[in-house]
């Protein structure tokens, strides 16, 4: 046999995959059973002559009983009914026996901390899993282990902040497994909870997302709250990538799809599951079972055996899959491999604001991520996010009053090369020279911006949205900004507006103080 899958799948029905041609062996022991089992090589007599596959194996059936553990079991990873951690104290975690993974308390920057699944040995960007991104727990919180209810985590009040759910069943043990999965099982070593089946913003090789199942992105770096991206493969079969509205969580329409969805004349060509497997091939399993559709392919250059992986749904709306080496002499940094879109600034499809907000820029970096920027005179509507949009530092003149004399003597106008708005067009000019342009803007009181390409001009205003500089981006953004003597005129005058409203209001109430 070949490659056993020892992820997240009931030991009673084992999964083989074999990568020619990407079919699914599955090997069943009957439903209804449970049949413990070792994988053991055949020392010495080794005759795989597949490249991935470094000897034979031989599957033991064992005896059921209570004396018997599993090989895997034995390796160590192991949490007795019992058991607890605290946030803050010593011992904080429980280690997979490789020292790959662990399990436990995350410390946050604000003090806090987050139950989580990390890679042990890398220092940023190693949370693969975490339970209470909603609801960080303070310093002297325990999570406790009980044959009852699973996973426990109370706050030091005594508060449940979460616990493992499952409807039957009663834990024996509890093992942070090398592949990165946490399992609850019974006396039987059947798994009756595991973090695979609960995924939350990250996939890990080894590791499926059934249909109905999907990934949720995180709010920011450091805040784990349910964020506005998703990752879902559809129960017709589609996976899709959508924007979340918040707090509704209503999805707007995909910004991705795979096409793999429903088709009357070929049900075969139907999704039924998203497979990341142990090669680090991510694809979608089709119901016909010998065709998939290949999402992302092995690097030969980044084996697992060599490297880590992960797959995740960013906050910033990209899917990335990512690789870290084991060797920490080869380089300490995550490095992606795939992302998805391959340029997430030049998608138009997100509904109303774009990846990075109103009135905002998007840049791709070199790591395919979106970064987000003010235009001049704008500021960070939120300055801890910087996906939130930008506003005006100014107000628009006819909100303004319109006595300030000359536009010319208002307003500079200032052309960004290979930036554009696409989606905030309200009148288009054709033709036009790029001087027209300009002058139809300045003295149009609703236009804070114009684009010019090809003797046409498309006039724009307040909010703009789907900003992005790329250099596929044709023609030439032109900003309406204001000179910065009548921007300090405006903020002296609303400080003298707001003082003469204080003194107005002072003389009002003086009758009244005189009672």
């Amino acid at each position: 046999m070949e490659r056993p899958y020892l992820g997240s799948v009931p030991l009673r029905w084992k999964l083989l995959l074999r990568h020619r041609r990407l079919r699914i062996r599955q090997i069943s022991v009957g439903n209804g059973y449970n049949i413990p089992m070792d994988v053991v090589p055949l020392s010495g007599s080794g005759k795989c002559n597949n490249r991935r596959c470094s000897t034979d194996y031989n599957v033991v059936f064992c005896p059921t009983s209570n004396n018997v553990r599993l090989g895997l079991l034995e390796q160590g990873g192991i949490v007795s009914v019992g058991e607890s951690l605290t946030a803050g104290s010593e011992t904080t975690s429980w280690l997979s026996s490789s020292g790959d993974f662990a399990f436990g308390f995350y410390q946050l920057p604000n003090e806090l901390f987050l139950l989580a699944i990390w890679y042990a040995n890398i220092q940023n960007d190693a949370i693969i899993w975490y339970a209470n991104g909603d609801n960080p727990a303070p310093k002297g919180s325990t999570l406790v282990l009980n044959n009852a209810t699973g996973l426990v985590l109370t706050n030091p009040q005594g508060l449940e902040l979460w616990r493992s759910d499952f409807t039957s069943g009663t834990i024996s043990t509890g093992i942070m497994n090398d592949n990165g999965n946490f399992q609850l099982r019974d006396k039987d070593s059947f798994a009756i909870w595991d973090s695979f089946s609960h995924p939350t913003d990250t996939l890990l090789p080894n590791q499926v997302i059934e249909l109905n199942g999907s990934l949720s992105s995180r709010q920011g770096a450091f805040n784990f709250s349910r964020g506005r991206f998703k990752l879902h493969l559809q129960e017709d079969g589609n996976l899709v990538l959508n924007l979340i509205n918040l707090p509704s969580n209503y999805s707007y329409d995909p910004y991705y799809s795979s096409d793999t969805n429903s088709d009357d004349k070929n049900q075969s060509y139907v999704g039924q599951r998203l497979i990341f497997d142990e090669s680090s091939f991510l694809y979608i399993e089709r119901k016909g079972g010998d065709n998939s559709s290949i999402i992302s392919s092995p690097n030969g250059a980044f084996s697992t055996n060599d490297f880590y992986y992960k797959a995740t749904m960013n906050y910033d709306g990209v899917f990335s899959i990512a690789t870290y080496p084991k060797d920490q002499t080869r380089g300490q940094s995550w490095v992606i491999q795939k992302t998805i879109p391959e340029n997430i600034c030049l998608y138009s499809s997100f509904q109303d604001e774009g990846v990075c907000g109103f009135n905002s820029i998007c840049t791709l970096t070199n790591d395919q991520r979106p970064n987000c920027t003010c235009p001049d005179e704008y500021s960070l509507i939120d300055s801890n996010n910087k996906y939130a949009g930008c506003i005006p530092n100014f107000q628009v003149i006819c909100q303004a009053g319109g006595n300030w004399g000359s536009k010319d003597d208002l307003y500079t106008m200032k052309e960004l090369p290979n930036i554009d708005w696409p989606q905030s067009d309200y009148e288009k000019i054709s033709p036009s020279s790029l001087q027209e342009c300009k002058e139809s803007c300045l003295h149009d009181c609703l236009c804070v911006l114009a684009h010019f390409d090809q003797s046409t001009c498309w006039k724009k205003k307040l909010p703009v949205s789907y900003g992005r500089n790329d250099q596929t981006v044709k023609g030439i953004a032109i900003m309406k900004l204001m000179k910065n003597d009548h921007l300090s005129s405006l903020s002296n005058e609303k400080k003298d507006h707001n003082t003469l409203i204080i003194v107005i209001l002072v003389l009002l109430e003086a009758p009244c103080l005189s009672f």
